[in-house]
Parts: structure tokens; C-alpha cells; sequence
């Protein structure tokens, strides 16, 4: 176990997260000099959406960042430059479904729209099927749908968004990538 010295003098892996016009006017910022950092606040000042929009940046499951609304983020880690990117550079567009009844329909079985866009943003295009069948969203289409297997994942497919992997997307996970070491 680490002595409480010792954890003090460590270098923090990030140096700095910061999250500019959240809903459209605060600007939130978690710097940290120390490995450990203590966020503390009142109710309401954004603590959760910090670290949520910190999770999905670490993670690389940048599809979480839809929910939020945010017009810039910078992350910065010790020993790189920071990394800074826009809203409207990671979604140019909207996210929008191929098609719209499909994806209506898929929401009538119990899937939230967040849901399936993470579920298309951790399944990619291409639909691996051991994937798709094992995903949290196929089991709730598959259970709570009328539809086989095959046809489950046809309905998935038809209602696959448009999403778009822009160059700050992958340079960003490339960042976090190296950064982080994995």
C-alpha cells in the first residue's frame, strides 16, 4: 500500500480536462496537480457531467459525448501537448438513422436512443455477429420483438445511423491511445 507521501508526489496522468459552454454557458474545469484529485461542489454545478464526459473521453467511447451539450474540450496529459477539439468536429452532423421506423420501432422494445448509439458506436459497421448477439441492445430487440436472430439484426442494420469518423475523431483517439498506453 502506498504511503499518503508518496501518492502526493506522484505525477498525475492527466494534467488537464476542461469542458467550455456546457449547455450553451458554463465552462467547467478539472485541473490536477496531484495523481488525486477530490471533486467537490454543490448540486447542480455539472461535478457528473465532468466526469462522465472524462469517461467517455478516456474510454475512447466518444458516442457518450452526444448527450452532452458542449461546445469545446481539452484534455491535456502529462508529458503531451493538450488536445483540443469541438463539438461539431467530432458529430459534423446530427446522427441520424438510415431509417426511421426502424428505429422506432427498435425504441419500442426498451432501447433509449443513447443506448443505441452506443451500441453502434461499440459494434462499428461491419456488425460482427458474436458482437452484435452478445450487445445489451440486440438481447432487448431479440427479447422484446417478434423478430429471429437474423431478422433482429436486420432491423439493427436498418436503423444504423450515419456516423461519420472525422480526422479530429481518430486523431483523438489516437491521442488518448498513445497517452494512455494502450
Amino acid at each position: 500500500m502506498p504511503k499518503v507521501a508518496d501518492i502526493a508526489e506522484t505525477n498525475p496522468i492527466i494534467k488537464k480536462f476542461e469542458i467550455i459552454g456546457l449547455n450553451g454557458f458554463k465552462n467547467l474545469a478539472l485541473n490536477t496537480p496531484t495523481c488525486v484529485r477530490i471533486v467537490v461542489a454543490e448540486n447542480g454545478t455539472g461535478k457528473t457531467t465532468l466526469l462522465n464526459a472524462l469517461y467517455a473521453v478516456l474510454t475512447r467511447r466518444l458516442s457518450k459525448l452526444h448527450q452532452i451539450k458542449f461546445s469545446k474540450i481539452i484534455i491535456q496529459f502529462e508529458g503531451y501537448e493538450k488536445f483540443e477539439f469541438e463539438r461539431a468536429e467530432i458529430f459534423p452532423t446530427e446522427l441520424k438513422p438510415l431509417n426511421s421506423s426502424a428505429f422506432a420501432e427498435i425504441t419500442e422494445y426498451g432501447v433509449t436512443e443513447e443506448e443505441l448509439y452506443e451500441f453502434y458506436s461499440e459494434i462499428g459497421p461491419n456488425f460482427d455477429s458474436r458482437k452484435t448477439r452478445t450487445h445489451e441492445v440486440f438481447r432487448k430487440v431479440y427479447a422484446n420483438g417478434p423478430y429471429d436472430p437474423s431478422e433482429s439484426t436486420r432491423l439493427l442494420r436498418r436503423a444504423m445511423p450515419a456516423l461519420e469518423r472525422t480526422q479530429v475523431y481518430t486523431g483523438l483517439t489516437s491521442y488518448i491511445t498513445k497517452a494512455m498506453g494502450d
